[in-house]
């Protein structure tokens, strides 16, 4: 029973930090090199906010990324190199959206992804 319970807990540390934190979406994919773009849809509790955190896949390197898109009810900081904050305002419920556009090298292969996200503030 024990073993179980220290399991569980384990597989509880492992969850994204967005789930906890009152912010819901699943993960996606991106490919700069394509040139492509996503649409993320997103479930925020009111009160929370979403930290997304980029990581480069293997054979990438990031040459920009930057907010193309201000949200129109809360704020988007970037808080680190690869790192964004957005906050919905205080009281808001419904929805915001918000683009970032992540540009990347493969090899000798660069191109920027456009990710949008659909922010549902409950």
């Amino acid at each position: 029973m024990s073993y179980r319970l220290l399991t569980l807990a384990a597989l509880l540390m492992l969850l994204p930090a967005a789930a906890r934190a009152g912010c819901l979406y699943k993960p996606f994919d991106f490919h700069p090199e394509k040139n492509d773009g996503v649409v993320v849809d997103v479930i925020v509790d009111g009160g929370s906010s979403c930290t997304h955190n980029f990581g480069e896949g293997p054979g990438y390197a990031f040459t920009g990324l930057r907010v193309e898109r201000e949200p129109e009810n809360g704020k988007l900081i970037k808080t680190g190199a690869n790192r964004f904050l957005y906050t919905p305002d205080k009281g808001f419920i419904g929805k915001d959206a918000y683009i970032l556009k992540i540009c990347a090298s493969k090899g000798a292969r660069r191109g920027c992804s456009t990710v949008a996200f659909v922010s549902q503030v409950k």
